[in-house]
C-alpha cells in the first residue's frame, strides 16, 4: 500500500472515531428524540467510515471487496436515519411511528440482500477491477442497478431533510438560525461528495470522497452540540399545545436570553415586537424585580405588579433548567391575576366600610354562635350591659 493510501486509511479512522465519539455522546442524551435518532445515524456513518479505512488498508482485491459490503450496513441506513433525524429535529413527531419507520427501511434490506448476493447476481456491482497494478491499489466498481437504486433513494430522503431543516430556518427565532445552518452545511458536503463519485469527477479514480467529509461533518455537528447546546436545549416547534396555553410560558437560556415565548405571554404583556433572542433584563421590564435572575438557584413562586401594561398583577412561578448540575437556564410561567387582586381590594375596601359602619353604630349589635358564644359585639352593645 502506497504511502498514499496510508493517508487516506488515516483521515478515515480520524472520521471515524469523531462519528462514534458523536454517537456515544448523543446516546447518553437519547431520553432526547432529536439526540436518539442522530445517535443512531453517527453509527451508521462511522461504520461507513472504519469499512472504509480498513478497505484501503487491504492488499488482497478479495479483502477489499469484502470491506465495501460491510460498509453497505452502514451506507443504506444514513438516508433514513437522517430522515428520521430531520422529522424529529423540525418536531414533524407524527411520522415517527413504527409504520412509517418500517417503510422506510424496506429498501435499505433489499439493497443489503443485493449486497450479499452481488458475486452472483451482480446487482450493485457488476465488474470490479483495480485502478492500477501496484499493490493495494483502489478498486473502482462498475456500477449496477441496485448501487443506482440505493443513491437514488438516500438522495431523495437527505434532500427531504434539507427541506425540512430549510422551511425550519425561515421560521425559526434568530437564536436557532446558527444552529440550523450549521446542520444544513453538515449534510450538504457528504451529499455533494457522494454527487462527484457517481459522476466519476473524483480526483483520484476510483476513490470515494464521501466517507472523508464526513470527518468535516462530524467536526461542524460536534459544533453545533457544544456551541449552540444543539441536543440541550431543543429548538422551538409551535405545536397546538404550546400555542393554546392561556398560561405564559417564557423559556430563558443560562446566557439570559430569551429563547422563547408562547403567544399567550405575548398577549399577557402586551409585547408587540420580536424578543426572542433579547436578552431578558433589557427588554422585558415586567419582571425587573426577579432580576438579576441567575440569582434565582431553586424554584420560586411570587407575585408581581407592573404598570406595563398599567395595574398589571401577575403570578409567577419561575423554576430553574438543570442538567448533570449545568445550568441551562430559566422556565418562567404566570397568569393574570389582575382581577382576582381588584376583586381582593374591593372586598377588603367593603369589610372596612362594614366594620366602620358596626363600630359606629348607636344601636348595638353583637354576633353569637348556635351555642350562645358571643364571636363579635360593638361598641354600641359593650356600652349598654357595660
Amino acid at each position: 500500500m502506497t504511502e498514499i493510501y496510508g493517508v487516506y486509511a488515516t483521515l478515515l479512522l480520524i472520521s471515524t472515531i469523531i462519528n462514534f465519539y458523536l454517537a456515544f455522546y448523543s446516546w447518553n442524551k437519547r431520553s432526547n428524540p432529536n439526540s436518539f435518532y442522530f445517535s443512531l445515524l453517527m453509527v451508521a456513518i462511522s461504520i461507513w467510515s472504519i469499512t472504509g479505512a480498513f478497505e484501503m488498508a487491504s492488499i488482497a482485491i478479495s479483502f477489499k471487496v469484502f470491506w465495501s459490503q460491510i460498509s453497505y450496513l452502514g451506507i443504506v441506513f444514513v438516508g433514513p436515519l437522517w430522515l428520521l433525524f430531520t422529522l424529529s429535529y423540525t418536531a414533524k413527531k407524527k411520522w415517527l411511528k413504527k409504520k412509517f419507520i418500517a417503510l422506510l427501511m424496506i429498501v435499505p434490506a433489499i439493497i443489503l440482500l443485493f449486497v450479499a448476493t452481488n458475486q452472483w447476481f451482480g446487482l450493485i456491482w457488476p465488474i470490479i477491477i483495480p485502478s492500477s497494478s501496484q499493490p493495494g491499489a483502489l478498486l473502482i466498481y462498475v456500477h449496477g442497478w441496485g448501487f443506482y437504486l440505493n443513491a437514488a433513494y438516500t438522495y431523495i430522503l437527505m434532500f427531504i431533510g434539507i427541506i425540512l431543516l430549510i422551511k425550519s430556518l425561515i421560521r425559526s427565532p434568530k437564536i436557532y438560525e446558527k444552529q440550523i445552518f450549521m446542520v444544513l452545511i453538515a449534510a450538504t458536503i457528504p451529499f455533494l461528495a457522494n454527487a462527484i463519485y457517481i459522476s466519476q469527477l473524483s480526483p483520484v479514480k476510483g476513490l470515494d470522497v464521501t466517507p472523508f467529509v464526513f470527518t468535516l461533518s462530524g467536526i461542524i455537528i460536534a459544533l453545533s452540540i457544544y456551541k449552540f447546546k444543539m441536543l440541550d436545549i431543543v429548538p422551538v416547534a409551535y405545536n397546538n399545545l404550546f400555542d393554546m396555553l392561556s398560561t405564559g410560558v417564557l423559556v430563558i437560556d443560562s446566557q439570559k436570553r430569551i429563547v422563547d415565548i408562547n403567544p399567550a405571554a405575548e398577549n399577557i404583556l402586551n409585547i408587540q415586537h420580536k424578543v426572542v433572542g433579547s436578552s431578558v433584563e433589557e427588554n422585558l421590564n415586567q419582571f425587573h424585580d426577579l432580576f438579576p435572575i441567575n440569582q434565582i438557584k431553586s424554584e420560586l413562586k411570587v407575585e408581581i405588579k407592573t404598570d406595563m401594561p398599567s395595574d398589571l398583577w401577575l403570578d409567577l412561578q419561575i423554576a430553574p433548567l438543570d442538567k448533570n448540575d449545568h445550568l441551562l437556564g430559566w422556565l418562567i410561567t404566570f397568569r393574570d391575576i389582575t382581577a382576582r387582586k381588584k376583586t381582593e381590594s374591593d372586598l377588603k375596601q367593603s369589610e372596612k366600610e362594614y366594620k366602620d359602619l358596626v363600630d359606629n353604630a348607636l344601636v348595638g349589635i353583637y354576633k353569637t354562635d348556635l351555642k350562645g358564644n358571643i364571636l363579635f359585639s360593638n361598641d354600641a352593645q359593650a356600652h349598654i350591659f357595660g
